[in-house]
């Protein structure tokens, strides 16, 4: 009998233990839909009452914005807001009475975000050029992230970038708010980046696009008195003096190809002048005497990357 109660009393504490920890059912819940995972700032946008999971009639249907009731969307399923400036977050609630009289609700709270792509070509313009630099095919162009009008150096988010669909860093980095590309051959491009929080959630994501243009070159006489003319040869230089310097201005040449070029030249009447161990994009032309015309011919190439390069001819008049 002794041995008979002992089981008795280990059957019970372990059927009750387990009754315990039985799956507990899961009770009515509601959600807000939205459209996009990330908001710019002044958008308009569209919030959804999602009671899929609710398992009750629904009756009545209440909208609140900032904590103001939108009585124009009372027993609406959905209800537009549009998102305020950045650090200004959008709060939007809904309310629903069920058949069995009970109100539930949920809110979503909506935090724009601003997200910009520098793009800083990496080409050559003049000293004296008041534009901007331009890309050029074949040319490197340095990208920065500002999110909310800064660069966000901390490692809190992760970067996605990409050139026409095709990554650029061969996928997602932390931290990487800055990086660097090549000007790709075909016509227009792409420049995508997407920003995700450390919980894999995509807050902003922005497309850039450009159309890249050619390099060209211009000449401009350089006096030793006060320097260079900042107006262009126009196809025809007439010498008055004995001599006198030009220089060569590349446009929208990637700035390695014009610090380093692997062609450099001048031709004189289709021979080539010598670098006297000046400027290279500098030549001297001398009156030999006489009168007449010669052209001058300058060319600078990348001969790796053949489109990075430009040339173009003038004549003097003596």
């Amino acid at each position: 009998m002794k041995h008979l109660i002992l089981i008795f009393a280990l059957i019970i504490p372990f059927s009750f233990s387990y009754a315990q920890f039985a799956a507990p059912t899961t009770g009515p819940s509601l959600n807000i839909d939205l459209k996009t995972s990330y908001f710019k700032p002044f958008t308009k946008n569209t919030a959804s009452l999602n009671d899929y999971s609710l398992g009750e009639q629904v009756n009545n249907i209440y909208w609140k914005v900032d904590g103001k009731t939108v009585s124009e969307s009372t027993n609406k399923r959905s209800i537009d807001f549009t998102t305020k400036d950045v650090g200004n977050p959008t709060t939007v609630e809904v309310f629903v009475e069920t058949g069995t009289k009970k109100t539930l609700s949920v809110k979503r709270i909506i935090e724009p975000v601003y997200l910009d792509i520098i793009v800083e070509p990496q080409t050559r313009t003049p000293a004296f050029y008041k534009g901007r630099a331009l890309p050029t095919i074949d040319s490197s162009i340095n990208l920065t992230a500002l999110i909310n009008g800064t660069a966000v150096t901390a490692g809190n988010y992760i970067y996605n970038w990409s050139l026409n669909d095709r990554n650029i860093e061969a996928g997602a980095v932390r931290g990487n708010y800055k990086t660097s590309a090549k000007v790709p051959i075909n016509g227009y491009t792409v420049i995508t980046l997407s920003v995700s929080n450390l919980k894999g959630e995509q807050i902003a994501r922005r497309n850039i696009e450009f159309a890249p243009i050619d390099p060209k070159v211009l000449f401009y006489e350089v006096n030793t008195l006060t320097g260079i003319k900042t107006v262009p040869i126009d196809k025809k230089l007439n010498l008055i003096g004995n001599s006198t310097s030009v220089r060569a201005e590349p446009y929208y040449l990637d700035l390695n190809t014009y610090n380093r070029p692997d062609l450099l030249e001048w031709k004189i009447a289709g021979v080539r002048s010598p670098n006297s161990g000046g400027n290279p994009y500098e030549v001297t032309l001398a009156n030999q005497g006489g009168s007449g015309l010669t052209k001058v011919n300058f060319h600078v190439r990348n001969l790796t990357d053949i489109l990075q390069g430009v040339e173009s001819n003038f004549t003097v008049n003596y």
